[in-house]
């Protein structure tokens, strides 16, 4: 399993990155739509649908999901709250529509369901775990999930988790189960409080992570993340950055 981390647009460079996922180097899914799409990462066939799974309705995952409208069928795999976010409050859905078909695969964390396991069949050795990561406002689950991607043919595992400073409950066992962790979040009190200030929370739970590697994603130019110790291995994610698993 080949990960490329997708660099924000040059014009937005506090944008977050998104990520790139293949089994084969040719065939591509799209871990949010973050920016353009580089054009190496689409599909070759035009009547190949280009699939794309959203973890939030944030402008800077789901921006990117315009530039895919040269006519091409979507296959957009959401929850129900991201998907009602992008045709209302955030409606980039029905003017993507207006260019191409976009077809909706649910990811079923919503209310009580905290997970959501799913596949993908252009991917059948990819199985995918949708992980709530709501805060808990009384909206139920679904504005924000983490990524579980674990690959059957090799038995590796990722977890994705670009907002995980929203996440009431952090899912260390997730994380320390897996291969390769990225994730992001603000981390700015961290390095705006005194000297001796504890991690928040979800940087804690990524230093504590058994996981091989540990990439935070964080945009090149808000990175405030100075203060983390290399000597933990964190190492910070940058456009291009490729990881195999």
């Amino acid at each position: 399993m080949k990960v490329v981390v997708l660099g924000p647009p040059p014009k937005r460079p506090a944008q977050r990155p998104g990520l790139g996922l293949s089994v084969d180097g040719h065939h591509w899914l799209l871990l949010d739509a973050a920016g353009a799409v580089p054009d190496a990462l689409e599909p070759a066939s035009r009547d190949e649908p280009i699939a794309v799974v959203l973890t939030d309705a944030r402008a800077d995952r789901a921006s990117g999901l315009l530039s895919l409208r040269d006519g091409r069928p979507i296959d957009l795999y959401a929850t129900p709250a991201v998907f009602e976010q992008l045709t209302v409050e955030l409606p980039v859905l029905p003017v993507l529509q207006h260019y191409c078909d976009v077809h909706w695969r649910l990811v079923a964390v919503a209310g009580d369901a905290q997970l959501a396991r799913f596949r993908i069949d252009a991917w059948p050795t990819l199985d995918f775990t949708a992980v709530a990561l709501d805060a808990g406002h009384g909206t139920g689950a679904g504005d924000a999930i983490a990524l579980v991607v674990r690959d059957a043919a090799s038995g590796h595992q990722l977890f994705y988790a670009p907002a995980l400073d929203s996440a009431a409950t952090l899912p260390a066992d997730w994380m320390d189960d897996s291969d390769c962790v990225v994730v992001g979040g603000d981390c700015r009190l961290w390095r705006e409080g005194p000297a001796a200030a504890l991690p928040p929370p979800w940087i804690g739970a990524l230093l504590d992570a058994r996981a091989a590697r540990k990439v935070l994603l964080q945009p090149p130019a808000a990175c405030h993340c100075a203060d983390v110790p290399a000597a933990r291995a964190i190492e910070i994610a940058y456009g291009g950055m490729e990881i195999e698993l």
